[in-house]
């Protein structure tokens, strides 16, 4: 019986240094005042990316899970700079299907579900305005996000409120609508480059990613940032970070409306309110790319976690683990091999590994598996690590339904948990579903994580593949029958010291070949080998030679009695 509620956060790529990572931490930390189990169902990759290709297919299945009935209610982190708007539509479509309570954190108003806004007004004004006061700048342009978000909107009247408060003139030309994105701000950066909108002072930018990317523009057009035009950003988001520039931006209090978007979900579903989860901002930070100089340095757990990461990744770098996994003879070798570098994920509480039963299956029967994931199919817990470092790694394997998601929770039950469930797969073959959880400590995976479970991914698809492969090298497609080669290998293979090659000729049978045709002839001898075969014992086989003579590979006389 369940004894607390389970909520599903979902997200695209929250990785240390995304745009809802912040979010997802204030949801944890909420969560964990509620006394609420999170699953958190997110990607590896930013699928904005790849816009058609499989690996998108595959890597967006983990969103079926919304459909599991292990869930209370939904958080949806809905990010368009982060999301295709096929991705959202396909994920609201099954969020529709569950009739559960749903939260979309930081969205615009939606007849369909709940949803919490940050208001960015206030913020994003004294950005622009620290451009005034502080710089001097009179002709600040302003990139706001796309036309219509709510976001978008509110950061533009923060902009459009500093510039009148101060009496600064601007026109249609001063402000334009972008994409929260690296595109748009490319495209805006040949416009002053051109001359098509005169050189500004300053932009002021709705989003660090934008920032990053209209200064990066900038510079490789010869405009110097900030010595000819001082850029700012928004969100205080670390992602696209330029090592030659410190950004000056406001980091968004998203922590806080993760909480409340949390607080608020486990309201509408016990009708209970908990205590209100706080954490001091940070507020506004300044960078170089204002003007300004002597830096804040920046926390002591911030840097001691890059810095350990840095080393980690080193470490992966120069090791021989993905080419350890590629060469894995079979799933328990791959497993042992990539667990000796799991320490390396940073503050690592439990990691469970988690494959379809049909992959297994594919990898045993030496074929390969294209279909889709399938919530109901069976999955097989491979792999479970407790603790950090060189903990004992429990590889007692454990079956059950993709849906039961309430699996991987089984730990403590006296205090609630958070994980992220990110799938496991190579371009279409989805594989099995990876859970990663830092206990108590309010941390995300990052880029190393990542790097890790694609080396993984990888090295499971090549073993299948190698398989398949390798056994399509010596034995018909779909069969035990061994081919020429086939019957060699396992001749060389034997390790019983009475080993009876027995030939079985049809000496008949090429009279059928002018009546029936060579094609019907063959797929009669290949069914009588397959039928033969099905009576080989272990270390045994039978090998369809030519198109009338049948080889068995047998241990003694009395076998061959038996089969004849």
């Amino acid at each position: 019986m369940k004894k607390r509620q389970m909520i599903c956060v979902i997200a695209s790529d929250c990785k240390y240094g995304r745009f809802s990572a912040e979010t997802i931490k204030g949801i944890i930390a909420q969560a964990y005042a509620c006394n609420c189990d999170i699953a958190v169902l997110t990607t590896l990759d930013c699928l904005v990316y790849d816009y058609q290709g499989a690996h998108r297919v595959a890597e967006r299945e983990i969103y079926k899970l919304i459909l599991s009935d292990s869930f209370d209610g939904y958080i949806y982190c809905k990010s368009p700079s982060e999301m295709p708007q096929d991705v959202m539509d396909y994920i609201e479509s099954l969020l529709k299907k569950t009739n559960r309570f749903v939260m979309i954190a930081d969205g615009d108003s939606d007849a369909r579900f709940d949803y919490t806004q940050s208001d960015d007004f206030d913020d994003f004004r004294c950005m622009a305005e620290h451009l005034i006061t502080v710089h001097g700048c009179q002709r600040i342009y302003c990139l706001t996000g796309p036309k219509g978000v709510f976001q978008s909107e509110e950061r533009l009247k923060g902009y459009f409120t500093a510039m009148n408060s101060h009496g600064l003139p601007y026109d249609e030309t001063y402000y334009d609508y972008g994409d929260f994105w690296r595109n748009y701000p490319k495209i805006y950066a040949q416009k002053i480059l051109s001359g098509a909108l005169q050189k500004p002072d300053a932009v002021v930018c709705g989003s660090d990613i934008m920032a990053y990317s209209l200064i990066e523009a900038l510079e490789n057009g010869g405009i110097h940032v900030p010595g000819d035009i001082a850029v700012t950003g928004y969100d205080g988001n670390e992602m696209g970070e330029n090592p030659n520039i410190a950004l000056t931006t406001f980091r968004r209090d998203n922590f806080q409306l993760g909480a409340d978007c949390m607080r608020r979900l486990y309201r509408n579903i016990t009708g209970k309110l908990s205590r209100r989860v706080k954490r001091k901002r940070s507020g506004f930070q300044l960078g170089h790319s204002c003007g300004c100089s002597g830096l804040p340095i920046a926390p002591g757990k911030e840097r001691r976690q890059k810095r350990v990461t840095a080393m980690f990744r080193d470490h992966i770098q120069y090791t021989d683990m993905p080419f350890t996994l590629d060469h894995a003879k079979n799933v328990d070798e791959l497993l042992t091999s990539a667990s000796l570098t799991a320490y390396t994920i940073y503050n690592l509480k439990y990691l469970k590994i988690s494959l379809t039963e049909r992959y297994l299956n594919a990898v045993e029967q030496n074929i390969t598996d294209d279909s889709p994931f399938d919530i109901r199919e069976t999955m097989c817990q491979v792999y479970s690590r407790n603790k950090q470092y060189y903990a004992e790694e429990d590889t007692k394997r454990i079956s059950f339904r993709a849906d039961d998601v309430i699996h991987y929770f089984n730990l403590r039950a006296d205090q609630p948990h958070a994980f992220y469930l990110t799938p496991i797969h190579a371009e279409k073959h989805f594989i099995g579903i990876a859970a990663l959880s830092f206990g108590k400590r309010l941390f995300q995976y990052d880029d190393l994580y990542a790097s890790y479970m694609r080396y993984l991914s990888h090295g499971l698809e090549n073993l299948m593949r190698r398989n398949a492969a390798e056994y399509a090298r010596y034995a018909y497609s779909g069969t035990s029958i061994r081919k020429p080669e086939g019957l060699l290998r396992d001749i060389q293979q034997q390790s019983s010291e009475n080993v009876l090659i027995v030939c079985c000729e049809m000496q008949q049978v090429r009279q059928l070949y002018g009546k029936i045709g060579g094609r019907k002839l063959f797929q009669m001898m290949h069914k009588f080998a397959q039928e033969l075969a099905m009576h080989m014992q272990p270390e045994e086989s039978c090998c369809l030679f030519s198109d009338r003579t049948i080889l068995m590979l047998l241990h003694s006389d009395e076998r061959t009695d038996a089969l004849f």
